[in-house]
């Protein structure tokens, strides 16, 4: 009897060693990876901007190509927080939810102007009218249920990394 309780002691030892030497290497994953982008989205628009003086006398306009990306995911997994079981095979991990992590334009050109000294277009009227354009693409990239896909794709990514780990059971909750 008393060996059999020594064996079970060392066992239970020996189970919360491996389960702490796991806590540890998880954590230190999570810290490594940071931001996480888990879906980026590249687009194009075309921005026009008319102008004409009274009487249609002098007319200005510009035509302007721009290009972007925007990057979704999740903002910083060191937030995340873990449970792991007993034994060591299952893990529940509460990660952050997806955020936009980036909107950047990448690229603006001037396709066509045309300009009238009388209503001249300046360069602040071409960078608002883009950023309205940029906005508009971020709201319907929302709509679109770009941020579900994010957190699953996520999640997706982080089951794979920890199965690899060895983890049977993995619960990853928002």
């Amino acid at each position: 009897a008393i060996i059999l309780v020594a064996l079970l002691f060392l066992w239970q030892k020996f189970s919360q060693i491996e389960v702490e030497k796991k806590y540890a290497l998880v954590s230190q994953e999570l810290q490594r990876c940071s931001e996480l982008t888990t879906v980026k989205i590249t687009y194009s628009d075309i921005v026009t901007l008319k102008k004409s003086a009274v009487m249609g006398m002098a007319k200005s306009y510009s035509i302007v190509k721009f290009s972007g990306v925007i990057r979704c995911g999740i903002e910083n997994l060191g937030d995340s927080r873990m449970y792991i079981d007993e034994g060591g095979k299952g893990i529940t991990l509460r990660i952050p939810v997806a955020k936009i992590l980036g909107n950047d334009i990448k690229e603006i050109s001037v396709f066509d102007e045309q300009q009238s000294i009388f209503v001249p277009i300046t360069t602040q009227e071409v960078l608002e009218q883009v950023e309205l354009a940029r906005e508009e693409t971020l709201k319907k990239t929302l709509d679109s249920g770009i941020l579900a896909e994010s957190e699953q794709q996520a999640r997706a990514l982080l089951t794979t990394i920890l199965s690899n780990m060895g983890f049977l059971r993995i619960d990853i909750q928002n």
